[in-house]
């Protein structure tokens, strides 16, 4: 797994070559260090996009997938 410092080393690279935006991919990793890429992506002034729209709600730019409820939801019908 990698480290908050590895992740904030990531996104200073992003940010220093030049790049405007971080497209954040679901995964579990991810998804538990959002809070830390948020608010680093919102210190550097760095739009980033995210595969759940509760991201989004909590600090994150924008937001691309469905809502984790409706992902988990249980089908009518069961």
């Amino acid at each position: 797994m990698a480290s908050s410092e590895e992740i904030v080393a990531a996104i200073n690279t992003v940010q220093a070559s030049g790049l405007t935006a971080l497209n954040v991919l679901a995964s579990p990793l991810l998804y538990a260090k959002r809070k830390l890429i948020m608010d680093r992506a919102n210190a550097l002034s760095l739009p980033a996009i995210y595969q759940w729209p509760e991201t989004a709600a909590e600090g994150g730019f924008a937001a691309y997938g469905p809502s984790l409820v409706e992902v988990f939801r249980e089908p009518y019908g069961r």
